[in-house]
């Protein structure tokens, strides 16, 4: 495989993304959304940087680079300035550029003969189901789940919405780990969770009873997905 590329797409990320990005780029997209110039600007500018470093030969990866820019941007302008989302859009951004790489070695042909044999194999259509179940439907039957505590949670210590992302990314953590038949690292992260969600001296007992019900639902639903698939 072609790491240059790979290599390539990073660097002009990351250069757009962090050094060529100003602050009040960033202000006036919180401010003004998809009404604010800079939003298509800073798009634009790491499109052309993917374009300069990869060549035009890659057109359709800058044009996709551009488009997924401008629509992760003006999603993360809707959300709080937290750490939680900065991580979020980075891991958004950097996904788009895996995949990108990866397609990027197969043809129209290839492709096509990928994707038959993918809708015929009942192995990969199990393994892509679940991981789409432990994502939005997990967090769903979860949030149903806890609603008759959720409901009690004062509206001041109420969770953001951050929580169903990290909810999402421990499942398919676990999961991944589960295959992998690491164990221990499974242990490591429900402690490493345990003590930061529940490390608040002041926190209410229905809200330490809710992040608690909450956190075992969450893990278990990722532990049994992650047995099926291993049967």
């Amino acid at each position: 495989m072609d790491i240059l590329l790979l290599l390539q797409l990073v660097i002009a990320h990351i250069t757009g993304d962090f050094l060529l990005q100003h602050k009040y780029w960033i202000e006036d997209r919180r401010k003004k959304h998809y009404n604010s110039g800079y939003l298509y600007l800073h798009a634009g500018i790491v499109a052309l940087l993917t374009l300069v470093l990869t060549g035009t030969d890659r057109w359709f990866i800058v044009l996709i680079i551009f488009v997924t820019h401008i629509l992760i941007d003006l999603w993360k302008s809707y959300r709080l300035d937290t750490s939680i989302y900065f991580i979020i859009d980075q891991f958004l951004h950097f996904l788009v550029i895996a995949v990108c790489w990866w397609f990027s070695f197969y043809t129209f042909g290839t492709l096509k003969e990928a994707w038959v044999s993918f809708i015929s194999d009942k192995d990969a259509l199990l393994l892509f189901m679940c991981f789409i179940l432990i994502t939005w439907p997990a967090s769903i039957t979860i949030a149903q789940l806890t609603k008759k505590w959720r409901d009690r949670i004062d509206k001041s210590e109420d969770l953001s919405d951050a929580g169903k992302w990290i909810g999402m990314i421990e499942r398919i953590l676990i999961v991944v780990l589960v295959l992998r038949g690491q164990y221990t690292a499974i242990g490591f992260l429900v402690a490493a969770k345990g003590f930061i969600r529940f490390k608040e001296e002041e926190m209410s007992p229905v809200k330490a009873e809710y992040l608690l019900i909450g956190t075992l639902l969450s893990f278990s639903f990722a532990i049994l997905t992650g047995l099926i698939l291993m049967v």
